[in-house]
């Protein structure tokens, strides 16, 4: 199950110590082939406390509320708890990006849980002082302001959230970075035994000052075991052939050289010889992240 999926539990269906999780699959409800499963990566138990129990607290000190940012801006915050040593401060934003939650959201609070472990988040920080440099070579140009928080982790395993930091602005002078979605991505996007398949991502705008882009989604069983053709491309030219992971999930950012682009609609494709399982790309599909210079 990709994203953040989330079922709410009965307390009175807990217990300390050892609990046994089970997990069920039904028919398929959608182009069924008599095999319904899906697959559990990791899964958490979290459980809301209320204030009379002790937890980590903190704050961010930088960027401040209103503050804009250049690139590549250094995050900080302070942490402490009762509890006794923290463990580690991981910093999220909201933001526009790709959606890599899979629920079709670009602007939100990003992050997914990979195993168990926090990913596709700002950064963490597990020693004092509690500072990460966000990487924004590729996060698109924002049409409105960006929220910042940390979550504070401690020794004892507690949890808590700082206060949301507001109206951050991030400001570039020699560039700009635009993302294109793709456009009525289908359904049940997957190749496989010769079958090829095609979606629309349009480029608004024309390409003269375009320096630099990348194709980015979310994939499964995007490579083969045997090394037969399992390829991606744009405008009829390949971009990538057996990129992914074989049966399994990944995030996939591509580069895709700029004379395989034009303005207006571009013709993305997948194709594949293999007749085990497809190459399928995820919802809700791939993007275009292009680097322009800006004058």
């Amino acid at each position: 199950m990709l994203g953040r999926a989330t079922a709410e539990i009965p307390l009175k269906h807990l217990k300390q110590g050892e609990n046994m999780v089970q997990f069920a699959a039904g028919k398929q409800i959608a182009y069924g082939f008599n095999w319904g499963f899906y697959w559990i990566y990791s899964f958490t138990i979290r459980v809301y406390c209320d204030s009379s129990v002790p937890a980590p607290a903190g704050r961010i000190l930088a960027p401040a509320a209103g503050e804009t940012v250049a690139e590549n801006p250094q995050i900080e915050a302070e942490a402490w708890s009762p509890n006794g040593a923290i463990r580690q401060v991981d910093f999220l934003g909201e933001y526009e990006d790709f959606n890599w939650e899979g629920d079709g959201v670009f602007h939100q609070w990003h992050y997914v849980s990979r195993k168990g472990v926090l990913d596709k988040h700002i950064g963490t920080a597990s020693q004092p002082p509690y500072r990460t440099v966000w990487d924004t070579r590729w996060i698109p140009d924002q049409s409105g302001p960006i929220r910042l928080m940390a979550r504070i982790v401690d020794e004892s395993g507690m949890c808590s959230m700082t206060p949301a930091v507001e109206g951050v602005a991030l400001a570039r002078e020699k560039r700009r970075v635009r993302m294109f979605q793709a456009d009525n991505f289908p359904e049940n996007f997957a190749a496989r035994a010769g079958k090829r398949l095609v979606c629309p991502i349009v480029i608004e705008g024309g390409l003269d000052e375009a320096r630099a882009a990348k194709l980015v989604l979310s994939t499964w069983s995007a490579a083969t075991d045997t090394g037969e053709t399992h390829e991606i491309g744009l405008n009829g030219h390949r971009i990538a052939d057996n990129f992914g992971r074989f049966h399994d999930h990944s995030f996939d950012q591509l580069d895709v050289p700029l004379e395989t682009l034009k303005e207006g609609e571009n013709e993305l494709h997948i194709y594949s010889v293999y007749k085990g399982h497809g190459l399928e790309i995820n919802w809700p599909g791939p993007v275009l992240l292009i680097e322009y210079a800006k004058q």
